[in-house]
């Protein structure tokens, strides 16, 4: 029999009416089947875990007209929610944080 390929880490199950190797999936073993054993049955490798992508910086800037931006930075990227960096990739705002983060 070739091992089936679970996503979980697989247990041993003893009842009554036999033994089982369960990861979401139930396979009848013989008795006596240790942990051991299981690979015969049930091959599982624990799943990669990304690490989390840092989170953006954030701030909140208060405009000429009294209307509020919030400008992030991310890895060395920057935006800002004002129409000016929509259109030109670059405003006042931005410049601001920079400036206040240099200080």
């Amino acid at each position: 029999m070739k091992p089936v390929r679970v996503s979980m880490n697989p247990a041993i199950v003893r009842l009554p009416t036999g033994t089982f190797a369960v990861s979401g999936v139930w396979i009848r073993v013989p008795d006596g089947t240790t942990r051991a054993d299981l690979p015969k049955y049930m091959t599982w490798e624990p799943p990669v875990i990304e690490p989390e992508a840092p989170q953006a910086a954030r701030w909140t800037i208060t405009g000429s007209t009294g209307d509020s931006y919030r400008v992030e930075a991310y890895s060395g990227f920057w935006r800002c929610s004002c129409r000016g960096y929509e259109f030109r990739r670059k405003c006042r705002h931005i410049e601001e944080v920079k400036r206040d983060q240099s200080r």
